[in-house]
């Protein structure tokens, strides 16, 4: 049986283009799994058979797209935390809807932290050590990304203790303003009064 040799695209790693080799014909964009890291393609173009094969493609059929490839495996997808590249976490590929970009950072709410993480890798391996509630991004570097993320309040809450008719002592919350920080997000000015109430000076 003749072998079909094609050049393909990391589905993971879109800097990544391999030679694939199989016995079965497929099409341009067609995407398929091949044996080794990055292990889903799409096709790309046609090779020479005479170029070095760095992955034989194992199946390549019923993929709409590269998510569903790499879903079809299981596994994890592996992010770094932006403050310590030494900490990573690692997230059942099936919470995702698409393939996270490679090396960009990302807002993760996770069930054990929250942050900036660089998604690095995926594994068809390996077991998931949190799970994603929430997602931002991408956003290309880690700064980016924690300053458009920064808290959105600031300072501590400011608070008026008193009594009330009766004597008794009571903690009287007030309404804080609210201004737009350099990156366009809301921030609480919790150390301040907002003048007039919540409805500003016409209430």
């Amino acid at each position: 049986m003749a072998d079909y040799y094609y050049s393909g695209q990391s589905c993971v790693d879109s800097t990544t283009v391999a030679v694939l080799s199989s016995t079965t014909e497929y099409n341009i964009g067609d995407v398929v799994g091949a044996i080794g890291p990055f292990g889903c393609f799409t096709i790309t173009s046609l090779a020479n058979s005479g170029d070095t094969v760095d992955f034989n493609i194992v199946t390549g059929s019923g993929y709409t797209d590269c998510i569903s490839c790499i879903q079809s495996t299981d596994g994890v997808f592996i992010f770094s935390e932006c403050s310590n590249s030494a900490s990573t976490v690692s997230i059942d590929v099936n919470e995702f809807n698409t393939i996270p970009s490679f090396l960009q950072s990302y807002y993760l709410e996770l069930t054990g932290s929250t942050g900036c993480f660089v998604f690095e890798d995926w594994s068809s391996g390996d077991e998931p050590t949190d799970s994603i509630s929430f997602i931002l991004g991408p956003y290309e570097e880690c700064n980016v990304c924690e300053g458009y993320n920064i808290p959105t309040s600031a300072n501590t809450a400011y608070t008026l203790c008193t009594t009330d008719c009766d004597g008794n002592p009571v903690e009287l919350e007030f309404p804080h303003p609210v201004y737009t920080n350099n990156y366009g997000n809301a921030v609480t000015q919790l150390n301040a009064v907002q003048l007039g109430g919540p409805n500003g000076l016409n209430n």
